[in-house]
């Protein structure tokens, strides 16, 4: 295996293998240090091999959550996989229950698979990374719940009430939220693209529009050559997670995609003109023929992207990422 060198210690280690002393600084670091992890580790390969050990094998329960949640952030594992997220057990429905009566309100990382919480009241509750795949939460409280990056995978939450939810980065392919109350829920950078909204209540038009584009119900119009074209113009649609998206000859000039999510994403042919794409995510899209004109694509990630016969004209590419970034002369000259 070969060595590294651990950006915290500066002593060399082995991939993902940490001496006691080592992965107790480096928790120190995460845990106590008010400045983002990024600035300490610079998130390279070798810094994505500390956390993900320290996910693994972290003495302290906290500093596990932390290198989670900041792995679970990142555009680039450098080609590493995401480890698993590192569960409590808060003894299911039961124990739930019961620490809830009892005034607890912190069950970060719960691990209530598959678990029977209808009618459930939870409200105010800090379910963080929880997993509650599979669970059924129909008719239950959750007003002002904390559920960020939990995973929600297939979680029934029928008629649920979710008013002022957060759900940022929670992922909630298929779950089932037919008449729940989503009034003031925050899915930033959420996957929704294959979740059950029919007849959802108060689901905010930002969110909306984003499952109406992974599910074909926007409105279209016919181009002068025959061919459809998705209208987004001037939509809100920063901090979405539009990851894959088909957005092929779509009209988002002047949209708001800062901070999106759109790797991988087919924009090929696509007018953007005027868009504010400042720190998106654009890593492995396709970009071609796309028209960015006068976009703000400030500190957005283009690694991998495909730029070829992209109009870059007037466009503000400041810190902006290009590695392995496809583009032909013009675009690479503009680039630089």
């Amino acid at each position: 295996m070969s060595q590294n060198l651990d950006p915290v210690m500066g002593s060399q280690l082995q991939s993902s293998e940490l001496l006691p002393g080592e992965m107790g600084a480096l928790e120190a670091i995460v845990v106590n240090s008010d400045l983002p992890i990024q600035q300490q580790t610079g998130y390279r390969a070798e810094d994505i091999d500390v956390l993900i050990a320290l996910v693994k094998r972290g003495a302290d329960l906290e500093s596990r959550f932390q290198a989670w949640e900041t792995l679970n952030k990142l555009e680039d594992m450098h080609g590493r996989s995401m480890p698993m997220r590192p569960l409590r057990n808060v003894g299911g429905a039961v124990g739930l229950k019961e620490k809830y009566a009892q005034g607890e309100r912190d069950f970060r990382f719960a691990d209530l698979r598959g678990t029977e919480l209808n009618r459930i009241n939870l409200r105010g509750a800090d379910l963080t990374g929880a997993s509650l795949s599979g669970a059924d939460l129909s008719e239950s409280v959750l007003c002002g719940a904390d559920l960020h990056s939990a995973d929600l995978r297939g979680t029934v939450l029928y008629k649920a009430n979710l008013t002022s939810v957060n759900l940022t980065r929670a992922d909630l392919s298929g779950a089932y939220l037919i008449e729940a109350n989503l009034y003031g829920v925050n899915l930033e950078r959420a996957n929704i693209k294959s979740a059950n909204i029919e007849k959802c209540e108060n689901l905010p038009r930002k969110w909306k529009l984003v499952w109406e584009i992974f599910n074909e119900q926007n409105p279209y119009h016919r181009s002068s050559f025959g061919k459809p074209e998705r209208v987004l113009t001037g939509a809100d649609l920063c901090n979405a997670d539009l990851r894959g998206a088909d957005l092929v000859s779509s009209k988002l000039d002047k949209s708001n995609l800062s901070e999106a999510d759109l790797s991988s994403a087919n924009l090929h042919g696509a007018d953007l003109s005027g868009a504010n794409l400042s720190a998106a995510n654009l890593s492995g899209a396709n970009l071609s023929k796309a028209n960015l004109q006068g976009a703000n694509l400030s500190r957005a990630n283009f690694n991998g992207a495909n730029l070829s016969a992209a109009n870059l004209t007037e466009v503000n590419l400041s810190f902006a990422k290009l590695y392995g970034a496809k583009v032909d002369n013009q675009a690479a000259r503009m680039s630089v």
